[in-house]
């Protein structure tokens, strides 16, 4: 297995363990679903759901979540394709980017928006699922997600907040100074940190606060 494939390996068992034990992700759980079909999503994508639970330390709930986000798989890599190559110069645009992505959900969600120098969108990818009212995020993940990514040198990360309001909590504020100091020792730029609403956006960049 080559480098790359290692680190998109890497990137599918922490998307996997946050998707099925949000609060605390299982890691070993996510690798087992993988080992259970060669490492391959589109392998594992052909298991049925009776399938699924019969992974050691799984529970129905768990193999029903897992089942419904494989059917997703067409529909990410046709997204996906046409995604890459969109050039992202202002918020608004990142905004309307990830509306398919976060509209009408009722818990909160992270995803990361990785660019080139040219602020052209190479990918687009969860970086964590959490409540009602928070999600974790890990920097050390967003930055992996990132130096794995070829040509990419700039990032824009994104979570919603299901009660619709915009305004930053404490927490927000905090994870945006970790992510803007940890940018700094990395060849990666952090473009900005949007709060994702149904009907408006907080954007930490164009409030001079990064």
């Amino acid at each position: 297995m080559s480098p790359s494939d290692q680190g998109s390996q890497v990137d599918v068992e922490n998307t996997m363990a946050r998707l099925l034990s949000p609060e605390l992700p299982d890691f070993s759980l996510a690798r087992r679903f993988l080992q259970s079909a060669g490492y391959s999503l589109q392998a594992l994508a052909t298991h049925r759901e009776e399938d699924l639970s019969r992974v050691r330390g799984a529970t129905q709930h768990q193999a029903r979540t897992l089942s419904s986000a494989l059917a997703l798989l067409p529909f990410l890599r046709r997204e996906a394709v046409a995604l890459r190559g969109r050039r992202i110069s202002f918020s608004f645009e990142a905004y309307h980017l990830i509306k398919s992505r976060l509209s009408g959900l009722m818990h909160e969600e992270a995803w990361i928006i990785l660019l080139d120098a040219a602020q052209q969108v190479l990918a687009c990818k969860p970086v964590g699922m959490g409540g009602v009212d928070q999600v974790l995020i890990d920097p050390k993940v967003v930055f992996q997600m990132a130096l794995r990514q070829d040509a990419c040198t700039q990032i824009i990360v994104i979570h919603n907040h299901p009660s619709q309001d915009a305004e930053p909590s404490r927490a927000d504020i905090r994870l945006t100074r970790q992510l803007k100091q940890a940018s700094k020792y990395l060849s990666l730029k952090l473009l900005d940190h949007l709060i994702y609403t149904e009907k408006e956006y907080y954007s930490f960049a164009d409030a001079n606060r990064l």
